[in-house]
């Protein structure tokens, strides 16, 4: 009974409450165990995800708000660094239309504004694919379609879900404050390749009051099973993992890497972390995202002393 029990809770609770909480229930509802955990990581934070999971708690400034919205961004990162890193817009709009619109080119990407995940990539050299008809376990995937196999009427069903849908809370992790109060909306954006004709690899940089401690390079995520690289940032290979296996060579320095970094300083100035997501592309620097949580706070790292070694960088405010 007890590992059913424990399976259970592994399925359904952020990973702190499941390693620090009892495996029994004893009347209380998980909530509760939540709040003693997070009284308890209030105290003496000390890992980087032990901190996420502060922040998420804690944190309630406006401005985790503006950069978790994924229009509203778009004037930050103007702001901060202009507009050469943002991705061509197509559209912003509450619902799709009924049609596909003429102004679309063959390659696009389609994403929901208020989440995390919710967007699909429409990219002519993708497996000729089709996008699910089916959505009763479809919350916040990330697609890959070929144009020829795109139905646009799934695509319309798809991001009506997305629109019906919040990403402040989930199964299996603590509320996303920051995503709590963006008006949901489905925005239509230029889908980018790197100079070799493929998607380009996505780099994270882990950004401390305007320092880069880390380097997080992901191989395209939708094309093969991940493989994930951790750098310095003089790129030097971290011999750590994080939640999936590295690579088997590493990835080459990108040329552009001493400007990514002033792109990432910039965005991330009075910040004590953002997680900030660029590309190299064939047009240049392109901006992806600002993340306050990465994971969610249950993000594992290996071995675990890295984990308390990247929290060390975090002076919380």
């Amino acid at each position: 009974m007890r590992l059913k029990i424990k399976a259970f809770l592994k399925r359904v609770l952020p990973a702190p409450i499941v390693k620090r909480a009892p495996l029994i229930f004893t009347g209380q509802w998980p909530k509760f165990m939540a709040i003693r955990t997070l009284k308890k990581m209030a105290q003496n934070p000390q890992t980087f995800n032990e901190k996420v999971t502060y922040k998420m708690a804690f944190d309630r400034r406006d401005l985790l708000t503006e950069i978790a919205d994924k229009v509203r961004v778009r004037d930050y990162v103007e702001a901060r660094v202009g507009d050469k890193y943002l991705s061509k817009l197509f559209d912003i709009v509450d619902r799709l239309p009924s049609e596909r619109p003429d102004y679309l080119p063959q390659n696009f990407a389609v994403k929901s504004t208020h989440g995390c995940g919710g967007s699909v990539f429409v990219w002519e050299k993708a497996p000729k694919i089709e996008l699910p008809t089916d959505l009763k376990e479809i919350f916040w995937q990330r697609f890959l379609i070929h144009p020829e196999n795109l139905e646009w009427e799934q695509l319309v069903a798809l991001s009506d879900k997305w629109m019906k849908q919040s990403y402040y809370w989930g199964v299996g992790r603590f509320p996303e404050w920051a995503y709590k109060n963006i008006e949901p909306q489905i925005i239509l954006e230029e889908l980018h390749n790197n100079s070799e004709g493929a998607l380009p690899n996505d780099l994270r940089f882990f950004m401390f009051d305007g320092k880069c401690e880390l380097i997080m390079v992901d191989t395209p995520r939708i094309l093969a099973p991940t493989k994930r690289d951790l750098y310095d940032s003089q790129w030097n290979r971290l011999d750590a993992e994080h939640r999936f296996e590295r690579s088997e060579h590493g990835s080459p320095k990108p040329d552009e890497l001493e400007e990514m970094l002033e792109v990432a300083e910039a965005l991330s100035q009075g910040l004590d972390f953002v997680r900030v997501d660029l590309y190299a592309t064939n047009k240049g620097i392109k901006f992806g995202e600002l993340t306050s949580y990465p994971g969610a706070g249950n993000g594992e790292f290996r071995p675990h002393s890295f984990d308390t070694w990247l929290g060390s960088k975090w002076k919380l405010p």
